[in-house]
């Protein structure tokens, strides 16, 4: 299921304001996949001076015909979520056969999913994570 979140945002004028952001995406939606794909699903608009901030919230992409979960994250400024996520959670997901990993860059999280059959990227996304899952792709 595809998640949004109401959030404060700031505005490059300084502006705070309230913005619609997704912070999960289920390859069920198809027009939000393409959006994030494009790097416009969290793009908001500052009701003030007009500017465009791209919200960079933790999020998730969730395939679930691969069976992946891919946690992204700014690193400037989160922790990867993948340790700290509840270990039940965790387990009933690898259980099922989701494989969950995290990438600290929206830009190549974006280009491996784009490329998903390029395992050379995926496999990338994945080592960073072995000890995390059992599962297979």
């Amino acid at each position: 299921m595809s998640l949004p979140n109401n959030v404060a945002v700031t505005g490059d004028c300084g502006h705070v304001f309230r913005a619609q952001v997704w912070r999960s995406v289920n390859t069920k939606d198809p027009e939000l996949v393409e959006k994030f794909r494009l790097g416009v699903l969290n793009l908001v608009k500052c009701p003030t001076c007009g500017e465009l901030t791209d919200v960079r919230a933790p999020f998730l992409y969730h395939d679930m015909a691969r069976g992946v979960m891919i946690w992204i994250y700014d690193p400037d400024l989160d922790d990867d979520p993948v340790p700290n996520l509840n270990p039940e959670l965790l387990q009933t997901n690898t259980a099922m056969g989701a494989e969950v990993i995290s990438a600290d860059s929206f830009e190549n999280a974006r280009s491996a999913i784009c490329e998903l059959e390029d395992q050379v990227l995926f496999a990338r996304l994945r080592s960073q994570n072995a000890s995390l899952t059992e599962a297979n792709i």
